[in-house]
């Protein structure tokens, strides 16, 4: 059985190679937006992506450089994933 974190990641990882086109592998393997050559357009780009998805606001000021980063916001603040 899949976690639920291991569920949310998988969306959200989806929802990343969708939005930048590209494979889901390349985020498996370098989780660092930065690092696979993502600019900070790039990263706005995903995180209201995410928010619009999981019906969120991400505050400017949290750190979002991963895809876990962005699963942890996700868990956070939105209520269909609560912990």
């Amino acid at each position: 059985m899949i976690s639920l974190y291991n569920r949310l990641r998988q969306e959200v990882v989806q929802l990343i190679c969708d939005l930048k086109h590209m494979e889901p592998a390349a985020l498996t393997s370098k989780p660092d937006l930065l690092q696979l050559g993502f600019n900070l357009a790039d990263v706005v780009d995903v995180m209201q992506a995410v928010e619009k998805k999981y019906d969120i606001v991400i505050a400017g000021d949290l750190p979002v450089y991963t895809v876990d980063d962005f699963v942890r916001i996700v868990q956070q603040f939105s209520r269909r994933f609560a912990l």
